[in-house]
């Protein structure tokens, strides 16, 4: 299936707000979608998505299915949900409006040049696990300013969210948690960082950053 059009066939009751369609990123497919009181269609995922609640809803919950396992989790602003590639019984149900929702897919070939680069053992997007509702500051950050790339392209957008969409590659199969996600906001678990993430990040981060702070509004 294809990056673009993934969202469209899984979220068919949603509002597309913002898109990357048309900006030339070639790692990383990203949508900014508004979502009404809706179930979606079982679709068997070809890409790794990452959910990340950037205007969420306190008022009622996300249900959902996937590897097995029954999901529930209260859409806050910031959360966020993993769907690892190829999780065949995956459905969501949504029991109330949410503003925006920033849905990112991050195809198989990334993670292979991952590992290749690196020279890592194994696939690392077949280490992803199935979550929902949990809080990642990386995932936060990376997925506003790609908001922001979608929003006003910058003179070196392109370089960043594709530098960007290999941090997530890097940082997802590395994220863990304790227990399941719970409604309750002040019970979510929080994914911590190992420390082949954190020289990964610094490096980048130091790389990209400066560079763009220097640019134009």
């Amino acid at each position: 299936m294809d990056l673009q059009s993934h969202g469209a066939k899984k979220y068919p009751q949603s509002a597309l707000l913002k898109s990357s369609a048309g900006l030339g990123w070639s790692t990383i497919a990203a949508e900014l979608r508004s979502h009404a009181v809706s179930s979606t269609p079982v679709i068997v995922p070809q890409h790794t998505e990452v959910i990340l609640a950037i205007a969420g809803n306190d008022n009622g919950l996300i249900s959902r299915t996937g590897a097995g396992q029954l999901q529930e989790h209260t859409p806050t602003t910031g959360s966020v949900s993993l769907t690892p590639i190829a999780v065949g019984d995956n459905e969501a149900t949504f029991t109330v409006p949410i503003p925006a929702m920033l849905h990112l897919y991050l195809p198989t070939l990334l993670f292979r040049r991952l590992s290749d680069d690196f020279n890592l053992p194994g696939m690392p997007g077949n280490s992803i696990r199935y979550l929902a509702g949990v809080r990642d500051e990386i995932i936060n950050q990376v997925g506003h300013s790609i908001v922001s790339e979608m929003t006003n392209e910058s003179a070196a957008g392109r370089m960043f969210v594709e530098t960007a969409s290999l941090m997530l590659a890097a940082h997802l199969p590395s994220a863990r948690t304790a227990t399941a996600a719970l409604a309750n906001p002040s019970n979510r678990p929080r994914i911590a960082l190992t420390t082949p993430d954190c020289v990964v990040f610094s490096i980048i981060f130091q790389c990209i950053w400066p560079t763009r702070s220097l640019l134009p509004n």
